[in-house]
């Protein structure tokens, strides 16, 4: 696989690697960030917050 990095030194294929960060395994280096936040209490209920935006005026 070719690179797109305009680094020549990192390649596609370092994407699929396994990693290491501290305790945790990784079996690739992707990750998504959540795409919520404080909707819900440690227990998993939810809170009084809106799910959806506010509708505009």
């Amino acid at each position: 696989m070719t690179s797109t990095s305009s680094d020549p030194t990192v390649s596609d294929d370092s994407l699929w690697t396994p990693l290491t960060v501290g305790r945790m395994h990784l079996n690739h280096r992707l990750a998504m960030a959540p795409m919520t936040r404080n909707r819900a209490h440690v227990d998993g209920t939810r809170t009084g917050r809106p799910l959806a935006a506010p509708e505009s005026p």
